[in-house]
């Protein structure tokens, strides 16, 4: 979960790929207006698994999904 952009975006991207090379499923979230979505498409690990939100007041509206998603990609 992101606000904005991350301190050190290269080494985020770097990070995120070397868990995507250990099949780890990354779920990437925006909260708010200022956020990078190329940034946050590099995270996930699919365009389906980035989610962006108004504000954290939102967040409730996304936890459906979020929910089902993480399950989904436990039992896979």
């Amino acid at each position: 979960m992101t606000d904005g952009l991350s301190t050190l975006p290269t080494l985020t991207q770097e990070e995120a790929t070397l868990l995507k090379n250990e099949d780890v499923t990354l779920i990437s979230v925006g909260i708010g207006s200022g956020v990078n979505t190329t940034e946050l498409q590099g995270i996930a690990s699919k365009p389906d698994y980035m989610f962006l939100t108004g504000g954290y007041n939102l967040l409730d509206f996304i936890k459906r999904d979020l929910v089902k998603m993480t399950c989904e990609s436990v039992s896979n």
